[in-house]
Parts: C-alpha cells; structure tokens; sequence
C-alpha cells in the first residue's frame, strides 16, 4: 500500500505578527473553500486547528486554490469523519503549521455534510 506524504512546515510565529481566530459553518465544503484569504507578502501561521463534523466524509486543510474546488497543497487530510458527530484538534503548541506567503488558508471535503471549524494563528511577515 503506498503512503501520500503531506509535508507540513512548522515554525514559530514571527513576534511582530498579528493574531487571528475564526470560528467557520458549512453544509458543503466540497468544493474548497478559503478558510482564510491570502495576504500579499505575509504567511499565515496556524496554530490550532479544531474541525467538529456529523457526516461520513473526508476534509483535507492545506493551501491555495489556483484550480477552483482544488487544494493546490494538502497538509493534513484527507481526515476521516463518521455519520455521528466526531472531531479532531490539532494544536502545535508553540509552532505553527505555515501557509506560505501571499497564499489562503483552504479547506475541502469529499461531500455535503455539517461542518464547524474553529482555528486560531497569527499573520505576519515571511521569514
């Protein structure tokens, strides 16, 4: 069985960056959304990620979307739910997973199903 390798880049936010948390509803990510638009010349820095969803599907979190309804890059998925409530919590402590600069911050499902996403991070310079 081959393995897909999702390479996430972890650092610490820049001092100078500003926070961020939102707090997001959907019925139907299927056809990727911005979770959080690009900013030109600064990255995005999540630090935690919290996905509450009640269908059996799949949701991938990663970044861009120059394709629409395609992740250009995929760094934690595709994440399995069930048909019964469930959820994941991502926290990388001091670090952060970075979307690259000048990029959004997308997520994509593989159908229709309630899901709420709570994320916290900051914005800032690149390094």
């Amino acid at each position: 069985m081959a393995i897909t390798t999702n390479a996430i880049i972890l650092q610490r936010p820049p001092s100078d960056s500003s926070e961020f948390s939102l707090s997001m509803y959907s019925a139907d990510l299927s056809d990727a959304e911005s979770l959080l638009a690009a900013k030109t010349g600064s990255c995005h820095f999540v630090q935690k990620i919290t996905i509450f969803c009640a269908s059996a599907i799949t949701i991938s979190i990663g970044s861009g979307e120059t394709t629409p309804g395609t992740i250009d890059a995929i760094y934690l998925g595709p994440l399995p739910f069930t048909a019964t409530s469930s959820q994941y919590v991502i926290d990388f402590g001091s670090k952060a997973m970075v979307i690259p600069k000048s990029t959004a911050f997308t997520i994509d499902s593989s159908g229709a199903g309630p899901t709420a996403i709570l994320v916290e991070g900051r914005t800032g310079p690149a390094f």
